[in-house]
């Protein structure tokens, strides 16, 4: 049954969010915070702000749902929004990561990058690992909203609400089960799902039925309470994400939280919300995806100078990692302007022409 699900008037605000773009910037860093500081020996769980992310994602794929859309056009939308960068992020890794030219030309035709290029690696399904290690978000992220797209098209509304429930729930059990090591791997391996996958269909299918809620649920009324839910929300998040203990202890709690922040921050009537929703953070929200997609080169960068320079531990350490930090930035604003833009841009308008 072709359901052409249309979504009630709250999917179709006019109203731009500024305070989710603020979001954005926040979990960004977090993730940059744990990778270019864990290095040098701040250990955290700042890579937990990726399952914001997918979270983030899940709840914005129903809330920006056009019935209308194929799902060719919703997968090239998603192509050319990614992939240029991918690619430029991939290229510079491959480079930073041994500072050798010709070793990174090579490499650069092997599966793995093209893989890469296609946003295809890192999900668990066809690499363990992307050669730019930040892409494998996109990957999966890509794939389970592909699936949604084809279930919000072809069931009734309530059935996928359901099922997306149901396969949130068992995703979160297997991480419960799976767990998460320390170095960066999981503990043990699925027998069906990939356990990077298991993470984007708990949230993903979390933050889609957190925008079933908006839709639906009556807020109360009183700003204050409304104030104290946001507060509570994201201050919960953020505390369950930093303590050192992974899954299950905290991380569904903070799951919870991510998913009561975003709609807490979409409905847009708590003092938290409406403070955080101004234009400014739109200006620099549209430089995140550019810098999480590159700023792993300069981890690289970073681990070759800590190492052909043997900077000790300490003060030495901390500022190099700040300086890595503010190149990262620096590098994600010229891949905005000079890669994502125009890239974005050019296919674009050949899918127009195209149509």
């Amino acid at each position: 049954m072709n359901n052409q699900y249309t979504p009630p008037p709250i999917s179709r605000q006019n109203n731009y969010l500024f305070n989710i773009d603020f979001l954005r910037i926040f979990y960004t860093f977090c993730i940059l915070y744990r990778h270019f500081f864990a290095t040098i020996g701040y250990d955290n769980n700042g890579w937990l702000a990726v399952e914001f992310f997918f979270s983030l994602s899940g709840f914005m794929f129903l809330y920006s749902w056009k019935a209308e859309e194929t799902l060719s056009h919703f997968l090239y939308k998603k192509f050319i929004r990614f992939a240029p960068l991918a690619a430029f992020g991939a290229i510079l890794c491959a480079f930073f990561q041994d500072f050798n030219l010709g070793k990174a030309l090579n490499a650069l035709v092997k599966p793995r990058y093209v893989a890469d290029f296609l946003l295809l690696n890192g999900n668990g399904l066809v690499g363990d690992t992307a050669a730019n290690p930040p892409a494998w978000y996109l990957s999966a992220m890509i794939l389970l909203l592909a699936v949604l797209f084809l279930a919000l098209k072809t069931f009734e509304k309530n059935k996928v609400c359901f099922f997306a429930a149901i396969f949130s729930y068992l995703s979160f059990l297997a991480l419960h089960k799976y767990g998460y090591a320390p170095n960066g791997g999981f503990g043990g391996n699925s027998d069906i799902i990939p356990l990077r996958l298991h993470r984007g269909i708990a949230c993903v299918g979390l933050g889609f039925l957190g925008a079933v809620f908006v839709e639906k649920a009556t807020f109360v009324k009183s700003k204050a309470l409304i104030t104290f839910f946001e507060i509570f929300s994201l201050t919960a998040a953020v505390y369950f994400m930093f303590k050192m203990k992974t899954y299950p202890t905290y991380t569904f709690l903070m799951c919870l939280a991510n998913t009561a922040v975003i709609c807490l921050f979409v409905h847009n009537k708590g003092a938290l919300s409406t403070f955080l929703n101004k234009p400014f953070w739109k200006k620099l929200s549209k430089y995140m995806l550019s810098l999480y997609l590159t700023h792993y080169a300069i981890v690289y960068l970073m681990q070759y100078v800590l190492k052909k320079y043997d900077i000790p531990q300490g003060k030495e350490q901390l500022l190099t990692a700040l300086s890595c930090v503010a190149l990262s930035v620096a590098v994600a604003v010229l891949a905005h302007h000079l890669i994502e833009k125009p890239a974005y841009t050019y296919l674009n308008d050949l899918w127009k022409r195209a149509e």
